[in-house]
């Protein structure tokens, strides 16, 4: 009776072990390839979750890496107005899958090819800036406002003006909307030098004496303010800051010294009526 009892316990545990084997075998998941490479995770379906900066669609063990995004400088647009979207290299360079880093294309530079280089690195003989910089460059001048002139209710910002905030009355050239603000490049010359690369060297401009029936250019500006300063820009230099309380004499002195007249005969006058002494008053002044 004995035998026979441990028989039967010894054949169910045959039977059990040999009825599990199936379910056991149905749910334990394939190793993934390569072990991801130790640069993923192994999901439960053997299909391995790269991390940051490995490329599943490159190498499903994920041994290759991705190269950085930037503005598609050529692709096919998705919708009206859409386009430009993120690639690899901007589409403009060959991503090496070893390193991650992008081989860009000829005349163009960025850890993602997303930026056109100035040539020859303007020569040594100017600065490097994209299209938003140079727009927000040409000629800001100081304080300067295209309508309506800056007064004190812009400026103060308590009712006694003791803060003043002159930013609300500066203004510049902006140039942000396009896609490529930020990735088109140009030089920006020093002065002497000209030319797409900064390659050229200028010479002295003036008028041309042999031109007839000219006539001297009269600017008009008026100056509404008592208190503060300001400057007068004339070829992308600006005057030393000038007082508002300045007279004909010190306004005239200011733009004279600027070495982008060199070689302009005669000299800027500078001249405004009213009977006043000083070239900006509250209610404002007519300066030509």
């Amino acid at each position: 009776m004995k035998n026979n009892i441990l028989k039967s316990i010894a054949v169910t545990s045959i039977h059990l072990i040999f009825l599990a084997n199936p379910s056991l075998g149905s749910s334990t998941y394939t190793p993934c390839p390569n072990s991801c490479s130790g640069n993923g995770k192994c999901t439960t379906w053997g299909v391995c979750e790269c991390f940051t900066g490995f490329s599943f669609d490159a190498a499903p063990d994920c041994s290759l890496r991705n190269c950085p995004l930037g503005p598609a400088w050529s692709d096919s647009a998705t919708a009206d107005d859409v386009a430009h979207n993120f690639a690899e290299c901007s589409n403009r360079g060959k991503c090496d899958r070893n390193t991650g880093q992008c081989s860009c294309d000829a005349m163009f530079e960025g850890s993602a090819c997303e930026r056109l280089a100035c040539p020859n690195d303007c020569s040594g003989r100017g600065r490097c800036l994209s299209a938003k910089a140079l727009a927000r460059m040409e000629d800001p001048g100081v304080l300067r406002k295209a309508s309506g002139g800056c007064t004190s209710t812009e400026v103060c910002s308590d009712a006694g003006c003791t803060s003043r905030n002159y930013g609300a009355c500066s203004e510049v050239n902006v140039y942000e909307t396009p896609w490529e603000a930020d990735q088109f490049f140009g030089c920006l010359c020093d002065a002497g030098y000209a030319g797409y690369d900064c390659s050229v060297r200028t010479c002295v401009r003036g008028d041309d004496p042999l031109s007839t029936s000219q006539v001297n250019d009269v600017q008009l500006l008026e100056c509404q303010a008592d208190f503060g300063t300001f400057t007068l820009s004339f070829k992308r230099e600006s005057t030393a800051p000038i007082s508002v309380d300045a007279s004909v004499s010190d306004v005239t002195d200011a733009i004279n010294a600027l070495s982008s007249l060199e070689g302009q005969q005669p000299k800027v006058a500078v001249s405004w009526t009213g009977g006043v002494s000083t070239v900006c008053i509250a209610s404002g002044n007519n300066i030509q």
